[in-house]
């Protein structure tokens, strides 16, 4: 079972006691801000490590034992001053953490760079260790005003109200940003579907789905990784469809209604920049979907995009329906053995009387004999990949100049663009 952990760390200042604020909720009077979090947002922790150096630890860490109401378990670390102590101390921290657990960081007294190293350690604890962030919090005491002047004005400690900022979302724009990459860069949205079931199913549990916000943007999660699953295993009727493209566009129009954390916004927009393009049936979307697979570095399923593109342009060209394996085999027969065998040879789809107004159609198509010589390469390419490299001998550093290739030539024989 994962542990709950809670991370701070002590400095060696002169801490005034306070009443620190959160979610509509008060701390007793503290003097240590470490001690108000574990009461509000810890007290159920499985441990709590205190980082301090030895000066902040023979100034503080016994007065802040004796106030807290939890065991402290305490982490000396050096002072910070030189590049090999700030690895000391991000080792010294890592070091604590186990597989799975779940943190609560305290930032408030972290000094000089230790804010961002600790942004920067739980992304890296995140892969390596798979920890989840529960949240991260900051006491802003200096809205209290000048320290020498706080006496004065707040004579009685439990008027000094402290607010505690919760800091999380940075740590989360961090995971949507990775995932709106992998999505964006490779084509892959299951990170970001990951996510929005993780951070938004306590959400809508606690909402009993009425979040609109969480529930739109578990929705565009699931319809980005239908869209990617399509793409990835080659669903062309889908693909041409494009239900999930739409959808997913429709859904974003409607969290932009929404007030978004302002860095959200542009990760959004440019998820649907992606996706812009494709339109609900539309043939265009088989070239839409052979340059994603460009882009996303996809040879096998761009080679195969391709292939069957090209029947399925053909099939429309001459009014067949696509969708119908047996006229789908009349062209494929037609681009692998038209120019390339005689009559008396041909079978199948090929053969039928049935087919013959539509043979004579195909050959009336300009460039077809290019386009039949294009559509070989792509076939031969296509086999190679999919029986695994044993039967040809191309270098896997020519599919993807290849795919390039054909492509842009497959266009200019038809005059297509997109």
């Amino acid at each position: 079972m994962s542990r709950k952990v809670f991370l701070s760390f002590l400095g060696a200042n002169n801490y005034k006691e306070c009443v620190y604020t959160t979610e509509g909720k008060e701390s007793r009077v503290v003097k240590y801000v470490q001690n108000a979090v574990i009461d509000l947002l810890a007290s159920d922790f499985d441990v709590c490590y205190i980082f301090c150096t030895e000066k902040a630890y023979d100034t503080h860490f016994a007065s802040l034992q004796a106030e807290s109401n939890k065991k402290l378990d305490v982490v000396q670390i050096p002072e910070g001053f030189s590049e090999s102590e700030i690895w000391t101390i991000f080792s010294s921290v890592f070091d604590k953490l186990e597989v799975g657990d779940e943190i609560l960081y305290d930032i408030t007294h972290s000094f000089r760079s230790l804010p961002m190293l600790g942004i920067t350690l739980l992304q890296y604890a995140k892969f390596l260790k798979h920890i989840r962030v529960r949240g991260i919090y900051y006491g802003v005491f200096e809205t209290l005003g000048p320290s020498y002047d706080i006496d004065n004005r707040f004579p009685d400690p439990k008027d000094r109200k402290v607010p505690l900022l919760n800091l999380t979302a940075f740590s989360l724009i961090q995971d949507w940003t990775i995932a709106a990459n992998n999505f964006i860069k490779f084509g892959n949205a299951l990170l970001m579907r990951e996510l929005t079931k993780e951070k938004l199913t306590p959400i809508l549990a606690s909402s009993q789905g009425t979040n609109k916000e969480a529930v739109l943007l578990q929705k565009l999660a699931t319809r980005l990784q239908d869209f990617s699953e399509e793409l990835r295993t080659n669903r062309g009727k889908m693909l041409i469809e494009a239900y999930s493209a739409v959808n997913a566009k429709e859904i974003i129009d409607q969290i932009a209604s929404f007030t978004l954390l302002p860095p959200f916004e542009p990760i959004i927009s440019y998820v649907k920049a992606t996706i812009e393009p494709f339109e609900a049936n539309s043939l265009n979307n088989i070239l839409l979907a052979a340059q994603w697979c460009i882009d996303k570095e996809l040879p096998q399923q761009g080679f195969t995009q391709l292939q069957e593109g090209i029947i399925t342009i053909l099939c429309d060209k001459i009014s067949l329906d696509y969708t119908k394996e047996i006229n789908r085999n009349f062209v494929s027969s037609y681009l692998s053995v038209r120019f390339s065998k005689p009559e008396e040879e041909w079978r199948g789809e090929l053969s039928n009387d049935t087919y013959k107004p539509y043979l004579h159609l195909l050959d009336q198509i300009n460039n077809i004999r290019e386009l039949v010589a294009i559509y070989d390469l792509i076939s031969k390419k296509r086999n190679d990949i999919n029986h695994g490299g044993f039967t040809e001998s191309a270098k896997h550093s020519s599919f993807m100049n290849d795919l390039k290739k054909y492509f842009h030539e497959f266009k200019q024989i038809l005059n297509l663009e997109y």
